[in-house]
């Protein structure tokens, strides 16, 4: 089976795009924050340092959980691939735990938790959604194809 891909709108897609130009954008604001400010300006080191830091961090971890929310699916007969950033993170089927609705069945989340090492956001995810440490990621049901879901579930039956 050759790899079938499941994207996105392209609504989302932009907005993929927008989060990955905000990280490249974070660092110039970043060098401007240290030019433009000197710690003499604050009260405490520890308010110089978090307003050094808290815009770039805010801005870098907001895009990249939104891109991740957001990724775009990948599937063969070997497993499942997840986009993360600017790559492909392959998910094999006997990697896969469980697969779970977080919300209502027309605007909910799927969440697929795995026993995979996939990245320290996928765990938030599936923390935040799933109350799971195992790593997992989104599929949302209301722009991707249902054929998605019925390709994993065929997977998670035959045990493959």
């Amino acid at each position: 089976m050759e790899t079938k891909y499941f994207h996105y709108p392209k609504s989302i897609q932009f907005s993929k795009k927008y989060s990955k130009f905000m990280i490249f954008v974070s660092l110039p604001i970043f060098i401007l924050i240290i030019l433009n400010n000197k710690s003499t300006d604050f009260n405490s080191l520890i308010e110089y340092y978090f307003a050094m830091f808290s815009v770039p961090l805010i801005l870098i971890l907001g895009s990249i959980l939104h891109l991740g929310s957001f990724s775009d699916i990948g599937v063969d007969e070997e497993g499942i691939l997840v986009e993360f950033l600017w790559t492909y993170l392959r998910i094999s089927w006997s990697d896969i735990v469980e697969v779970k609705l977080a919300g209502s069945r027309k605007y909910g989340v799927i969440v697929v938790t795995t026993n995979n090492r996939l990245t320290l956001i996928h765990r938030l995810y599936s923390l935040f959604t799933a109350y799971s440490l195992q790593p997992g990621f989104y599929i949302h049901q209301q722009f991707i194809s249902s054929e998605v879901l019925n390709i994993i579930n065929k997977h998670i039956v035959k045990g493959t």
